[in-house]
Formats: C-alpha cells, sequence, structure tokens
C-alpha cells in the first residue's frame, strides 16, 4: 500500500462492479484506495497482502449487502479491521440485516445507506464522512465569495492652496490708474480739467473808481 492509499474498501466478489464504481468515485474525489485485487502483487500471497493493507489504511470502508452479509471473506477482513482499531464506516446499499458475526463488530457503529448504486448526492455524502474521518474538525472548501461591486478608489485628500492677495495701492482721487482704455484716458482728462477750473484763481476786474482816478 502507498501513501495515497487511505481507504481499504472490502466487498463481496458478487458486488464487485459496484465496488469498483465506488473506488472511481473516491479517487476522483483524490481519496486513495486499497482494492483487491488490483493492488496485490502478482505473485504474493494473498491474505498476506490483505492483512497489509487493512494495516495501513486510515479509513475501512465496507460495502454491505446481502452478498457482503454471508461472505466469510469480508468477515476475516472486518475482523481484522476491529482489531486494529481501524475507522470503520459501512455503505449499506440494500436492506439487509447485519449477521450475528458483523453486528459483533458493526452494531454500535453508525453507517449510510445509498442506493445501489449509490447516486451523486449519495457519493458526496460518502466523500464527505470519509473526509471528515480522515480530518476530524476539518470543513469543506468554500469557494471564496465573488465581489461584484467595484472597487472604491479613496480620493486624494484635497490641500487647500492659501490664495495670493494682490497688494492695492491706497484710494487717491487725483490718481487715476494706469492707462487701459480709450474711454478711461478720456474719463481721465475730463476730472483734470474739472480739478483745474475749481483750483485756478478766478480772473480779477478792475475798480471803477481806479479807472476814473487814472
Amino acid at each position: 500500500m502507498t501513501q495515497e492509499h487511505q481507504i481499504f474498501i472490502s466487498y463481496s466478489s458478487q458486488d464487485k462492479s459496484t465496488a469498483e464504481a465506488i473506488r472511481e468515485t473516491l479517487e476522483n474525489a483524490a481519496l486513495g484506495c486499497w482494492f483487491a485485487p488490483r493492488d496485490i502483487t502478482p505473485g504474493r500471497k494473498y491474505a498476506e497482502a490483505i492483512l497489509e493493507g487493512i494495516d495501513q489504511c486510515k479509513v475501512f470502508l465496507l460495502v454491505h449487502t446481502a452478498s457482503a452479509n454471508g461472505s466469510p471473506q469480508v468477515e476475516m477482513e472486518v475482523n481484522q479491521a476491529a482489531s486494529k482499531n481501524k475507522l470503520i464506516l459501512s455503505l449499506k446499499l440494500d436492506e439487509s440485516k447485519l449477521s450475528k458475526s458483523l453486528d459483533y463488530y458493526l452494531g454500535n457503529r453508525h453507517w449510510l445507506e445509498a442506493t445501489n448504486p449509490p447516486d451523486e448526492r449519495q457519493n458526496l455524502a460518502l466523500i464527505s464522512a470519509i473526509r471528515q474521518l480522515i480530518s476530524p474538525g476539518e470543513s469543506e472548501p468554500v469557494p471564496p465569495a465573488v465581489d461584484n461591486e467595484e472597487q472604491v478608489i479613496p480620493a486624494t485628500p484635497h490641500v487647500p492652496v492659501e490664495k495670493k492677495q494682490t497688494a492695492t495701492a491706497p484710494t487717491n482721487p487725483f490718481t487715476f490708474g494706469t492707462r487701459s482704455t480709450n474711454r478711461n484716458d478720456s474719463l481721465a482728462q475730463g476730472r483734470i480739467r474739472q480739478i483745474s477750473t475749481v483750483c485756478s484763481p478766478a480772473p480779477t476786474k478792475a475798480h471803477p473808481s481806479s479807472e476814473n482816478a487814472a
């Protein structure tokens, strides 16, 4: 048995096609199985290989049917698994009751029920049960949730820019700023004339008495 062989499948030769389908299902789920006669090296003693396979497995899977119930070979394999304190899981494929011999080893153990052959839902339940036996406490992998919302990119922080204040010249009624337009020039010239008129002294008229005296 290699390290990939975690499950020993015990079955009656009359249920070989069903057992092979179960083995294929488990191995497709990355659960390696030890399966006779596939994993018995040619020329090796059959009983010796069976005992070694049971001794090195983690889970002993019994394909329980009426045929397996009356099989001496199956009974010996179950006896060996129980004596090695292996984790034993029974997959019941019909309504047959356990024989007295099998009931002695399996009567107080939980089992799974399925049709013959198991359907897809039952296969998934079997895979989940075996994984829990091999690695207790580990849950089935959950695919990561798909976030359909658009990723929000943080906005660049706004840094207020201080405005430069332009210095203004003090107000002067006699200052008219720079010459920018013709209209402003005309207004400025008119204002100058008004100021000149106000500030100029009025002409002095000669006094009549002075003229007569002359």
